[in-house]
């Protein structure tokens, strides 16, 4: 008898065992890897600084000279006048832009309204440069990594203007980011 309960003992400690290895589920796995790609930092250079060039403006009236990325040219407008003759250094402010390879990004000039004063070397006088436009338009993406982006505006020139050299105390900014 004693052999008997026994063997229903070993029995049943079987069966549980049996039970509780067919009662958990097998461990199943797998794996993946991590990647990423450290691509070149974008980058915007200053190459050539905005300058409007010689002008010159009535005693009776104001008047604005206008710089069009697009064609490098000036214009004028009211009371300013162009000189044929000596105009003095004319250049919209040019930036290169280095980056990834082919990749677009996005630019961003001073915003509609934004203003930078320059200021009469050796005096106070000033005057107000704004309308801020860029060349190209629209559509930048980096050729070869490269690309250059120009960028004009509009000085204005008040009547009876003190003459003389005017430069900005602060630069403009110009911000380029990837798209």
């Amino acid at each position: 008898m004693k052999n008997v309960v026994k063997i229903l003992m070993l029995g049943f400690i079987a069966l549980g065992f049996a039970f509780s290895s067919h009662a958990q589920n097998p461990q199943v796995q797998a794996t993946a890897t991590a990647e990423g790609t450290l691509i070149t930092t974008i980058s915007i250079t200053k190459t050539v600084d905005m300058n409007f060039g010689n002008f010159s403006v009535k005693d009776d009236q104001a008047g604005t000279v206008v710089l069009d990325p697009a064609t490098g040219l000036r214009s004028k407008t009211l009371g300013v006048s162009l000189p044929t003759f000596d105009v003095g250094t004319v250049a919209v402010a040019e930036f290169l832009v280095e980056g990834q390879g082919a990749y677009t990004f996005a630019v961003e000039i001073p915003a509609s309204g934004a203003v930078t004063t320059i200021t009469r070397e050796g005096g106070s006088e000033s005057m107000d440069v704004d309308s801020w436009t860029v060349y190209p338009a629209s559509s930048w993406a980096l050729s070869g990594g490269e690309a250059t982006i120009k960028v004009g505006a509009t000085l204005h020139v008040p009547q009876e203007q003190a003459p003389g050299v005017y430069i900005s105390g602060t630069p403009f900014v110009v911000k380029v980011n990837y798209n």
